[in-house]
């Protein structure tokens, strides 16, 4: 979408339409700036999220109408969308629509993001996530970390316009149960890409052989497998 966060911004900015709001989590002043401008050139409002919180297994979620608390175990980046949705309620109800605070947690005591800190059933805990950036990477261990200390067995594909070495780096600091594979994705890096960029890692020609391995680790050590 660009090379830079205002670029990115601009193209996200073309949902924006004249006179009706528009609502935004919490962004860098680059983005902002691009998005307070194309609400200018539209003469429409544009509304911020207000911070939140988490505390233990609860999202505190704070505006001018509405505090309460929703039970949350998940990442971060969740918690930033749940609360950008809580945030639009008022605004939807002003457009003649009846959202309340028990739809959302109704909504949330059900609801999945596949692929997305997604949870699998399985001889040990698995976690599909598909962070797929350095950023992405650093919130997901910063969650796994903070929900329990087991050993964690990570399996990583990447497709060729990432930057694989820089997020392979990072992984092999937190654990050294790095498992590198490619992916049934046609541009993925694959098993001789994978090991120039880390030959000291484990490395398999298919994802099966790499969570299968990693997963009778994470058996025999009471670890999970990301």
């Amino acid at each position: 979408l660009g090379n830079t966060l205002g670029e990115i911004a601009a193209e996200k900015a073309g949902i924006i339409a004249p006179g009706a709001p528009a609502l935004t989590a919490a962004q860098s002043p680059e983005a902002l700036q691009v998005l307070q401008e194309t609400c200018a050139r539209h003469a429409t409002k544009l509304h911020q999220a207000a911070p939140f919180t988490l505390e233990a297994d609860s999202l505190v979620i704070q505006a001018s109408d509405m505090s309460y608390a929703l039970p949350f175990k998940g990442p971060a980046y969740q918690a930033s969308n749940i609360n950008t949705v809580a945030h639009a309620l008022p605004l939807l109800r002003e457009a003649g629509f009846s959202p309340s605070q028990t739809h959302l947690e109704q909504a949330l005591s059900n609801w999945q993001w596949p692929g997305r800190f997604q949870t699998v059933p399985y001889m040990c805990p698995v976690i599909l996530d598909g962070a797929h950036n350095p950023h992405a990477l650093h919130a997901l261990i910063q969650t796994l970390d903070s929900q329990c200390d087991t050993p964690l067995h990570l399996v990583f594909s990447a497709i060729h316009t990432k930057d694989a070495g820089k997020m392979i780096e990072f992984l092999a600091q937190q654990t050294p149960n790095v498992y590198l594979c490619p992916s049934s994705v046609g541009k993925s890096l694959d098993e001789n890409a994978l090991k120039v960029l880390a030959p000291d890692l484990a490395t398999f020609s298919t994802p099966e052989q790499a969570f299968a391995a990693a997963s009778e680790a994470a058996c025999t050590d009471g670890g999970r497998v990301v």
